[in-house]
């Protein structure tokens, strides 16, 4: 019986290898964040991609934060709720469905749908 072929050639990764794929696995915004140092090294000077980078990594940490608060704080309180805590949830998911079909989604999706065509842009 042969084994898995992905812990296989998991395996044969050299350790380097291995640790980046890790960190692309635990942080899937390291791919985005190396892309744009790379462009703003080319383009900008040495402080002012440091700032950009600086503003990149706190806009994404705000909006993911911006984004858990929230859920998290529901988490804690959901067992004080009663029915509401079931119904909360319910009500979020259909919010998300009808903003399926609006114009404000496509509008998002021409600006932000590709990161690597808005850096070339700039």
């Amino acid at each position: 019986m042969q084994g898995d072929p992905l812990v296989e050639q998991e395996t044969q990764l050299q350790p380097q290898e291995n640790s980046q794929k890790k960190l692309l696995w635990k942080f899937p915004s390291v791919p985005l964040i190396l892309l744009y140092r790379t462009v703003t090294r080319n383009r900008l000077s040495p402080v002012r991609a440091r700032v950009g980078m600086t503003a990149l990594l706190v806009g994404y940490v705000a909006v993911w934060a911006a984004a858990g608060l929230p859920v998290y704080a529901y988490a804690l309180s959901a067992e004080t709720m009663g029915r509401f805590a079931a119904v909360l949830p319910a009500v979020l998911l259909a919010i998300g469905g009808v903003y399926q079909f609006t114009s404000l989604k496509r509008s998002c999706h021409v600006r932000c749908s590709n990161p690597l065509f808005f850096l070339m842009q700039k």
